[in-house]
């Protein structure tokens, strides 16, 4: 699952849970932003989105957020700050960045993996770290697929939009 450098699980809920409630929910919405996984939705579909997401997690500067590789158990949504993905060396290098919106682990909603892809090079590793404080949210796999089963429509427009990004990226 996701987990940070201090060692714990970044408090995702399970997909069990209950939705956020509404006034979280639109709180969480409206801190999305319109562009939310590439798909640019307006307030009332990112708040019914948004419901199905974690509660906002706030990292710290330099705080690992996840390892290529390693189990994953949803998408992880940017809110604010950004997170950079590092290739492993001697010394880090930054070869990718996630602003607001941008999504980490989408490719797994294709796949149904729940393993972190990138491309693997022999003994080195990408990860992800927050380049100064962030706060992002989770989406799992699991709360996606009850959100896609209430709302199958606006679940096959984020998904269209996932699957065209990898087609032409």
């Amino acid at each position: 699952c996701w987990s940070s450098s201090r060692g714990d699980r970044l408090n995702i809920p399970s997909g069990d849970g209950e939705p956020l409630p509404p006034d979280e929910a639109l709180a969480l919405a409206q801190q999305m932003g319109k562009v939310v996984m590439g798909q640019r939705l307006k307030l009332p579909a990112r708040k019914i989105l948004a419901s199905f997401f974690s509660p906002p997690v706030l990292l710290t500067k330099g705080e690992l957020v996840l390892r290529q590789r390693q189990i994953s158990n949803g998408v992880l949504v940017v809110l604010e700050g950004e997170l950079t993905e590092q290739v492993d060396l001697v010394e880090s290098r930054v070869v990718n960045r996630k602003t607001p919106g941008m999504a980490i682990g989408e490719m797994g909603l294709l796949q149904g993996s729940t393993e972190s892809s990138a491309c693997t090079l022999v003994r080195q590793y990408n990860t992800f770290v927050a380049s100064d404080t962030a706060l992002i949210t989770v989406l799992t796999f699991e709360r996606l697929a009850s959100f896609n089963h209430l709302h199958p429509k606006l679940g096959s427009t984020i998904l269209r939009r996932v699957i065209r990004k990898f087609l032409i990226d």
